[in-house]
Parts: structure tokens; sequence; C-alpha cells
């Protein structure tokens, strides 16, 4: 599966009472894999399905102090339920589940230390797709999925500032266009 997606990041660098704020704004493609079943009663079709994507986004940006963060979201991944209605060889669907995303994020100070922090964060998911059959057992799908995974502390002390810590929100929005095989009947 090929995906397109655009990412909103905020970073709120903090530092004793002082609060910086760094937006990022990430744009590129990505590959992954998705597993799903479907269950079919009539038009209505129910189905769970898990994703995971390797993402590599990759943002930065610096504070007033000229401090410069770092961050990598390396992987995102999701578990839903699928619920939708099947129009002939068109499927319409929405979705809502648990989202994952492991981050890498480091600190470089002004003076050349630096601290890093890995996380893998928990957060919840919920889109909306269409989904064609046009071959038998192959469909093409186009679908917008939101991951909100709220905020994370993160501390990344050096010797510099010792009691440095960034406060990290991280939003995903995706929207995925890919080709599925089907096994089975």
């Amino acid at each position: 599966m090929h995906e397109f997606t655009c990412v909103r990041r905020r970073h709120c660098l903090c530092r004793r009472h002082n609060r910086f704020y760094l937006r990022f704004y990430l744009c590129l493609h990505w590959f992954g894999a998705s597993c799903r079943a479907n269950w079919q009663i009539n038009a209505l079709v129910l189905g769970i399905e898990g994703d995971f994507d390797w993402t590599d986004l990759k943002g930065s940006g610096h504070d007033s102090l000229a401090n410069i963060i770092n961050t990598n979201t390396q992987w995102t991944s999701t578990v839903t339920g699928r619920i939708g209605a099947a129009f002939d060889r068109l499927l319409v669907y929405g979705k809502g589940g648990v989202a994952f995303a492991h981050d890498n994020d480091s600190l470089n100070d002004t003076p050349g230390n630096t601290a890093s922090a890995s996380l893998t964060r928990t957060g919840w998911t919920a889109g909306a797709g269409l989904e064609y059959a046009f071959a038998p057992n192959w469909t093409a799908k186009i679908e917008y999925d939101y991951l909100g995974f709220g905020n994370q502390t993160l501390n990344l002390p050096t010797p510099t500032f010792p009691t440095y810590s960034t406060n990290a929100s991280l939003n995903v929005q995706e929207v995925k266009a890919g080709i599925n095989f089907k096994f089975g009947p």
C-alpha cells in the first residue's frame, strides 16, 4: 500500500517559567501494510483492521535561546473497527479505534551538549473511506484518518540546562490511497 500524509505537530518547549512554542508542518509519502477481516450482512459490512506505517516524519525548531529540538516519528500503527455500507462494488465506511506512534526526540543546546528521549505513544483514531472492488479479489481504497495522541512531557536535561523539558503534542492527519488483495472468496 502506498500512502500519502500531512502531519501537524505542535511542540511547547518549557524551561523554568518561560514557555516557547514550535510548530512543525510535515508532508511526505510513506509505505505501510494492513490486514483486515470483514463480515457482510446484506448491505451492512462490519470489520476489524490493523495497519502499520513506516513514517520517518522529521521536524526541528529552536527556542529563544537558540537551543535546537529535533523530532522523528518513526512509525504509526492502528487497530480499528469498521462499519460500512456496500453498494454493488463500492464500500463506504467509517472506522475508529486505538493508535500508536513511536518518537525519537533530541535537544542540542547552545553550548553543544545533547540529550535524547524515545517513547511510544498511545492514542485514538477515527476515519472514513471508500473502497472499490475493481477485479476479483482486488480493491482500491482512499481513506482519511485522524490520529490523536495528546501531550507528552519529555525531560531532556543537559549540563547547561539540567531541568529542560518539552511538552510535545502529536496529532496526525493521513490521507491514504492503497491497492489491496483479498484472500478467500
